[in-house]
């Protein structure tokens, strides 16, 4: 049996000195809404996950969707969002 997790993390990018500026003007206008968005921005940034900013999701930050799965051969078992244990109709 596997059980899954979902989490919240956050990721560093390092912006070249050269693009602070360009980068931080864009946050401030809100052209830049996720981590995507950042390389219209900046050439290469450097990616690192942050760590022990590590935390458990709960169903309420997920919109109702389930936070935590059990799955055996391949199909789910459980979700902590549901009533029942059956297995969803797409599993």
């Amino acid at each position: 049996m596997d059980i899954d997790f979902k989490i919240i993390t956050w990721d560093r990018a390092t912006i070249d000195d050269k693009d602070k500026d360009k980068v931080l003007d864009a946050l401030k206008k809100g052209l830049i809404k996720n981590s995507s968005d950042l390389h219209n921005f900046t050439e290469d940034p450097q990616w690192e996950s942050a760590w022990g900013g590590e935390q458990q999701m709960t169903v309420e930050q997920n919109g109702g969707c389930a936070t935590i799965e059990a799955e055996i051969d391949s199909k789910v078992v459980y979700r902590n969002n549901s009533v029942n244990l059956e297995p969803s109709k797409d599993n």
